[in-house]
């Protein structure tokens, strides 16, 4: 906009005496220049209305428009000489003139009073935006500081937590340990004692002058006890590293026909056992130790939940978990299943600990009872079997524990055969045993002995390795797995780079380390897990002396 307009419009020269003076000044200029301007008087007074529009206000411009058709009326009726004082058109012609022409100024003024009207506007509305934009810009500034600080406040309390997490799970971790420990030291002084007290009650009745007849079933009582001390132990090793299953095709119906004898003098006299066997059983192909176990542990958290006597039931079916059903369980598979079903009347799980119950080292009985593996190992072993667990508990009435193992559609198992003798050996055959410690070391190689092999036995794989140089008539190698400044299968490595028809054994406390034969060096080997007996010792060693 013009700045004289601006001044005007701020009220310093009145809008109406311009509307006054600017008609009268393009009046003047017709008189002035008569000789020069022909037409109608739209030529000076015209371009003073549009004027008086641009600068002034709506009233101002009605006075404006009026003003000029009053100056304008002499020369509607002369052009050319319009005579000065004279106001007024003459005829009706001049007068019609006169007339539109005050409106199309009114008009023309008021679209020019529009147009600045919406261009003031418009300028308001940009010095508006301008405003806004600069607000919104220290609004956002200010925004952003906020929401940084909030940030670093919240990175703060995030890091906090996780320290305070990482603090419940070392203390969780604590008490895991502990729970554990007490647990294992629970089970095995409970099978230490077996040992002991048999191994102890027959040296007396052989000391005493009693015959062996009368002393061996007190040292198979304490060969049991080891045997189940070894096992404790497997399942320990197997849940901090689940070694691969040894599945075979079986029938379970046989599998708890042979449990139950075992299981009867464990849950006690107030404890009856009941069996509901389907003859039409299913096979499956599941690892029989694993089954037994799990079986096992059901049956004794059954029993320690009834200790005024009940019932415990195992019951086995055919069963069909169809599509909404895998779909409704994470991790399970539609299909034909073999369903064993473990059902007590005990006192129940109550529902914050069955939230819990297939954790590891979670359990509800007291410290030193229990190392809280059982569930956890029961589910590992069934998921890693294709295989499906649902439980069941009514606080007050009982649980049930039901299994899902997958259908097996080959053939059923053969029929088992008395054990055959244990192979025996040759003297001519000789084993070269490898084992830091002393007591194991000579107890190894008296079973050795035993079966009819000759023995050199080393604590140092360095002596082995000197040894299978100088000896041409060792056939097989018998390693600990872990041995010091050379492990068995470094060992066993480096004598096959200059032996290489020689056979190895090596025996481990922990067999997942190993996880399958052919992992050993050259393939010509087996893996012997600790600990072990005479008839795994020859077979084993039978087996890899036979390979080609």
């Amino acid at each position: 906009m013009l700045p004289l307009a601006h001044v005007f419009r701020a009220g310093r020269v009145s809008g109406y005496a311009l509307a006054l003076v600017i008609p009268l000044a393009g009046y003047g200029t017709s008189h002035a220049f008569a000789p020069g301007l022909t037409g109608p008087p739209f030529v000076t007074l015209f371009p003073a209305v549009l004027l008086v529009a641009l600068v002034a206000g709506r009233g101002p411009l009605v006075v404006a428009v009026l003003w000029s058709a009053v100056l304008g009326g002499p020369f509607a009726d002369d052009p050319q000489h319009a005579p000065l004082g004279a106001l007024l058109p003459q005829n009706r012609a001049a007068l019609a003139g006169l007339v539109l022409f005050a409106l199309a100024a009114q008009l023309t003024g008021g679209l020019v009073q529009r147009l600045r009207a919406m261009k003031d506007a418009l300028a308001r509305a940009q010095t508006a935006l301008a405003d806004a934009n600069r607000s919104l810009d220290a609004r956002v500034t200010a925004r952003t500081a906020e929401l940084a600080t909030a940030n670093r406040r919240l990175q703060r309390e995030i890091a906090a937590r996780a320290e305070s997490a990482e603090n419940i799970r070392q203390a969780g971790k604590i008490e895991a340990i502990g729970q554990l420990s007490g647990g294992i030291a629970h089970d095995f002084n409970s099978l230490l004692g077996i040992v002991t007290g048999n191994l102890n009650t027959a040296r007396r009745m052989l000391a005493q002058g009693q015959g062996q007849a009368d002393a061996r079933p007190h040292i198979e009582s304490a060969l049991d006890g080891a045997q189940r001390a070894a096992a404790l132990a497997r399942r320990l090793l197997d849940f901090a590293r689940p070694r691969p299953l040894v599945p075979v095709v079986a029938d379970v119906n046989a599998v708890l026909g042979g449990l139950a004898n075992m299981l009867r003098p464990t849950l006690g006299e107030k404890i009856r056992l009941r069996l509901s066997q389907d003859p039409d059983l299913w096979l499956t192909r599941i690892d029989l130790a694993q089954l037994e176990s799990a079986l096992v542990n059901l049956a004794v958290n059954a029993r320690d939940a009834m200790p005024d006597g009940g019932s415990l039931t195992i019951e086995t079916a055919n069963a069909f978990l169809d599509d909404a059903y895998a779909e409704a369980h994470t991790g399970v598979t539609a299909g034909q299943y073999v369903r064993v079903t473990v059902s007590d009347t005990g006192c129940g799980i109550r529902p914050e600990v069955m939230e819990r119950v297939f954790e590891p080292f979670f359990t509800t009985k007291s410290a030193g009872s229990g190392t809280g593996l059982g569930l956890a190992q029961v589910q590992g072993f069934i998921r890693q079997s294709n295989g499906h667990i649902k439980l069941f508990s009514d606080p007050g009435q009982g649980t049930v524990v039901t299994l899902y193992l997958a259908r097996h559609y080959g053939q059923a198992p053969a029929l088992s055969h008395p054990s055959p003798p244990l192979p025996a050996g040759h003297p001519s055959v000789a084993v070269l045993l490898v084992e830091t410690d002393d007591s194991l070391r000579e107890k190894t190689g008296g079973m050795v002995q035993v079966l009819g092999y000759s023995v050199i036995a080393t604590p140092s794989p360095e002596a082995a390795l000197a040894i299978l140089r100088q000896r041409d008539d060792i056939a097989l190698l018998l390693t600990d797995l872990a041995l010091p400044g050379m492990s068995g299968p470094e060992l066993a490595a480096r004598a096959l780079e200059f032996r290489p028809a020689l056979r190895v054994i090596h025996a481990t406390g922990d067999a997942g380390a190993i996880p399958a034969t052919a992992a050993l060096p050259g393939g010509a080997g087996a893996v012997l897990a600790k600990p072990f007996g005479l008839d795994q010792l020859a077979t084993t060693i039978a087996t890899v002396l036979a390979t080609v």
